[in-house]
């Protein structure tokens, strides 16, 4: 009588290293992206990103400044959560669940708005804009003198 072998002679049983190689770099990139997706939406990106574009408005107004050789102002109206200014047509506005604390010339604020200007000799009337989103914050600094504008995450 002949045995009956429940696999034929010759197969393997499990995996060979390149399958799993493959299903694990499978998984990591599968991974990375859930992460990406979970960073998005952290307050600290929530705050970076609402920084770093108005950070963005305000050299590009600076900019306009120096080459129209005319000042111009950048407008924080705090009632709207909108930023505008004469020298470009963009206007950006800051999320809901983000808070924007200012410090500026006392001659560029009122209750309901402030204003940094960008003047054609390259100076401004400077200012610190902080974003703020629980228990992250992002501040946005124009200097006075030069008119620079340094961003930076701060603890």
């Amino acid at each position: 009588m002949k045995k009956l072998q429940a696999y034929p002679a010759g197969d393997d049983d499990g995996f060979t290293l390149i399958e799993m190689l493959l299903v694990l770099a499978i998984v990591a990139i599968m991974s990375g992206f859930t992460w990406a997706s979970v960073e998005q939406s952290s307050p600290a990106a929530d705050v970076k990103r609402a920084g770093d574009a108005v950070a963005i408005y305000l050299e590009k107004v600076r900019a306009r400044a120096l080459s129209d050789w005319q000042s111009y102002s950048v407008k924080f109206d705090r009632k709207q959560r909108a930023i505008s200014s004469d020298a470009v047509a963009d206007r950006l506005n800051w999320p809901e669940n983000i808070t924007l604390v200012a410090v500026t010339s006392e001659r560029e604020a009122s209750a309901r708005e402030f204003n940094i200007r960008f003047n054609p000799d390259g100076s401004a009337s400077g200012g610190n804009i902080r974003f703020k989103r629980k228990h992250s914050i992002y501040s946005v600094n124009v200097n006075w003198l030069t008119g620079q504008v340094v961003r930076r995450r701060e603890f």
